[in-house]
This record gives C-alpha cells, sequence and structure tokens, in this order.
C-alpha cells in the first residue's frame, strides 16, 4: 500500500512540476510579447500548465494525506508545514488566475498580428501578476525540501525563514523598477485606464 501511495505522491509532483514549469515560463514571457496574437499563443500555454498543475496537485494532495495518516502523523512539524505551504501557493495562484483573467478579457476585442496597446501591454507586465508567479516557483522548492529532508524544529524555522528571502529576492526588482512606479497603482491596474468606467 505505502508504495503506491507512494508512486502516486511522485506522479503528482512529476505533473505538477512539469505543469508548473510550462505556466511560469508562458507567464514570464508575457512581458516581452511582440503581438496580440503572442499573448494569445501564450496564454493558451499558461492554461495548459495550469490544468497539469491542478491534476498533479491532487494527486500530490490526496496520496500525501493519505501516508501522512496512515503512516505518520499530521502533526508532524513537516507535514503540517507542508500542508501551509501548499496553501499559500494556492492563493497565489489565484492571484495569479484573476490577472490572467482581466488580460484575456482585454484581449477579446484586439485584433491579431497587431502591437499590443498600452492597456494590455501593462496588463501584461504586471508586477503582482508577477510577482505571484515567481513566488510560486520559490513555494515548490520548500515543499519539496520539506518532502525529502522532513526537517523538525528550527529546520522548519530556517527554511521558511530561507523561503521568505527568496520570494523577496524574486519578486522585489518588480516593484522598484521605475516603469512599475510609473504605471501601476497599488492594486496593479494600469494607469492608463484611470478615469474609464
Amino acid at each position: 500500500m505505502y508504495e503506491w501511495l507512494l508512486f502516486g505522491h511522485l506522479l503528482g509532483v512529476a505533473v505538477l512540476l512539469a505543469g508548473l514549469g510550462i505556466h511560469v515560463v508562458g507567464v514570464e514571457r508575457l512581458r516581452q510579447a511582440p503581438t496580440v496574437t503572442e499573448l494569445r499563443l501564450l496564454l493558451a500555454a499558461v492554461d495548459r500548465g495550469e490544468r497539469m498543475v491542478f491534476i498533479g496537485a491532487v494527486l500530490l494532495v490526496a496520496a500525501g494525506l493519505t501516508m501522512a495518516v496512515r503512516f505518520w502523523s499530521l502533526s508532524d512539524g513537516w507535514i503540517a508545514t507542508s500542508i501551509g505551504v501548499v496553501v499559500t501557493m494556492a492563493l497565489a495562484g489565484s492571484i495569479v488566475d484573476r490577472r490572467i483573467e482581466r488580460l484575456r478579457g482585454a484581449l477579446r476585442s484586439s485584433p491579431d498580428k497587431e502591437t499590443p496597446s498600452t492597456d494590455l501591454t501593462m496588463l501584461a507586465r504586471n508586477p503582482v501578476l508577477h510577482a505571484s508567479n515567481r513566488i510560486s516557483v520559490v513555494l515548490v522548492v520548500e515543499i519539496l525540501f520539506l518532502m525529502s529532508v522532513k526537517p523538525a524544529g528550527s529546520g522548519i524555522i530556517w527554511s521558511l525563514l530561507t523561503t521568505a528571502v527568496l520570494a523577496t529576492i524574486a519578486s522585489w526588482p518588480l516593484f522598484t523598477s521605475g516603469a512599475a512606479q510609473e504605471t501601476f497603482h497599488r492594486d496593479g491596474r494600469p494607469a492608463a485606464s484611470e478615469g474609464r468606467p
């Protein structure tokens, strides 16, 4: 039984990592998309990656929780922390999804093969979108560390602190560049939309 659960758990990790790779690269490339057509193609890839992440996450969590209940304990520090990190990753993913939907809605009325409008460009370069995307990668690394090393006590604390530092390093440049400060409000909406209904 344990071997099958472990297989399902590792299969979930593999599918999740494959999907996350597609998703992360697709979102990151939105910043440099030269045409509306390219934006649409990238969003299609992001959708495929997101579906794979969902399937992988279901396998990973279902098999992982079953193993935790049968062979360990949900009160073990590394297991409880892993669950918390998975929830945090889901929240980061929801932030990405909301901004992707906003970009997808703006694309519906945009003709193919044209250079993206100012509004589309700003939506595609939204710093909150890209920060959440990068933070998701850091969180996956933390989950893999907890699953493989199974730290306790201070090891968990140090791993979480390291994760927080890496997440800050990955996302900080997105908010400190001059372009981001000039074109975005605190809620991440394009400044060019100001005053529109």
